[in-house]
């Protein structure tokens, strides 16, 4: 029973007042927000991270704040989807292949090649239809979690330490990291590529020893994680444009009060479009400032050798959402180009 309680019933208060004092309590109590992702605090999860925490403490004046986890004290995107149920965290950063393992529609959109551009990935993953997709999916598998705000991973391309890919035939043999994914590594095996799985801390030295031959990410995550030292040939494929979710817990929603969820829905939705020009302005910079300093070389893919990457593709992703039940995230992206 807490001070203020105490005091009133000391003073007399009437009954009415003793009974509610409890809900008020707990409506004018301060919440604070643990936020969990697996990226540093240079990170764009962890700008995101503070630019809602910022929103949000405005708009609330106060009422809720935020705690950042970062560095995957509590976990990585995949063991830290675990700890939404007993409310150990309130909200958290997950590609969707981290996610897919406990939602296995999320792996479709692994799928290479499904977006045209910025633009067609925005109309579909800022919809309100995915999102209702998303959140169906997660209700569908009984998980204690719902989308909280969707954000841009950026567009990913090829880098390699020595290899030049020009044309189809480049592809054949190949040895490429990627992710564990069950749909990452189709369009490349497809092509001839040697997919081979290896945990993101241990990709650097993977490529220095020639265990793989290159991977594949984003600008800013090439430069980050310090693979631009051993792989010096960035190939410009823009194969996949990530989504991130950031997940909040169904705990976390009962325990915000009704009449901050408006603000809370605000917050997230600002952040999401900060968090979006935050990673094309890191990828850019990435780009400017750091390759010619660094001495890559950029490569820029023949036409037709793309055109015939993406027929390949193409043809893949029907029979890939079949599979993992994500024939409506098809349709979606589709009606959104």
């Amino acid at each position: 029973m807490s001070v203020t309680r105490r005091d009133a019933l000391r003073l007399g208060g009437a009954a009415a007042f003793a009974i509610a004092a409890p809900t008020v309590l707990r409506a004018q109590q301060k919440i604070t927000l643990r936020v969990a992702h697996a990226t540093s605090t240079q990170s764009t999860y962890s700008f995101a991270t503070n630019y809602f925490g910022q929103r949000i403490e405005e708009l609330t004046e106060g009422r809720i704040a935020v705690r950042e986890f970062a560095g995957g004290i509590l976990g990585s995107e995949t063991t830290s989807i675990d700890l939404y149920g007993e409310g150990d965290i309130d909200m958290g950063f997950h590609l969707n292949s981290a996610m897919a393992p406990a939602v296995r529609e999320m792996a479709f959109l692994d799928s290479a090649f499904m977006f045209d551009s910025l633009d067609h990935w925005k109309n579909f993953a800022y919809s309100e239809a995915f999102r209702e997709t998303l959140n169906g999916y997660l209700a569908g598998h009984k998980k204690p979690y719902r989308v909280g705000m969707v954000g841009l991973g950026g567009a990913r391309s090829i880098y390699t330490s020595s290899k030049i890919i020009s044309s189809l035939e480049d592809f054949r043999g190949f040895r490429i990291r990627l992710p564990e994914s069950p749909v990452a590594g189709r369009v490349w095996r497809e092509l001839g590529s040697i997919p081979t799985a290896v945990p993101w801390p241990d990709t650097y030295a993977a490529i220095e020893t020639g265990l793989v031959e290159g991977g594949e990410n984003t600008p800013n995550w090439y430069v980050d994680s310090r693979h631009i030292e051993v792989a010096k040939q960035f190939h410009w494929t823009n194969h996949l444009i990530g989504t991130i979710i950031c997940l909040i817990g169904d705990r976390t929603m009962q325990r915000v009060p009704e009449e901050l969820h408006p603000q809370l829905r605000q917050a997230l939705a600002e952040t999401s479009e900060a968090w979006l020009a935050e990673t094309v302005a890191a990828d850019q910079k990435a780009v400017s400032e750091v390759f010619e300093a660094q001495n890559v070389v950029q490569h820029h893919l023949p036409a037709e050798t793309v055109a015939r990457i993406q027929e390949v593709a193409q043809s893949l992703a029907a029979g890939v959402a079949e599979e993992f039940g994500a024939t409506r995230m098809l349709d979606l992206i589709r009606e959104a180009a």
